[in-house]
């Protein structure tokens, strides 16, 4: 029964607008139904340490996460940790999550000068 209630599109929808955690209780399929991912990281951004690797690549998806809880980037693909726009989103709060971009970003005087317009604490 609750193996059930765990593949239950409906269950896991009312569940993570509470609690974005409980996608790690989610069926496999449903962690990567990105409407469900969605939902969940919008709740919480950590959770998407619990989406399916594809969904680590959505620029969306990681978008809102970062926007909930700027540390959620640890969890976003290689690809999405040198979009500029993730990176600055996640800075808002944690100058420190500058360190999960590529060297090559952070070298890069243009990016860093945007950098620390929205968080001076980057310059640490």
């Amino acid at each position: 029964m609750l193996a059930e209630m765990k593949e239950d599109k409906d269950i896991v929808t009312a569940a993570v607008k509470q609690n974005g955690n409980v996608l790690w209780c989610a069926s496999d399929v449903l962690r990567k139904d990105p409407n469900i991912v969605l939902l969940a990281v919008m709740q919480n951004g950590l959770s998407l340490s619990a989406a399916h690797e594809s969904l680590k690549n959505d620029k969306q998806v990681v978008m809102e996460a970062v926007k909930q809880n700027g540390n959620s980037i640890r969890w976003a693909s290689d690809i999405l940790k040198s979009d500029q726009d993730i990176i600055k989103t996640a800075i808002i709060h944690n100058a420190s999550n500058l360190l999960h971009a590529p060297m090559k970003l952070r070298a890069d005087k243009k990016f860093m000068l945007s950098c620390v317009a929205v968080n001076g604490m980057c310059l640490a």
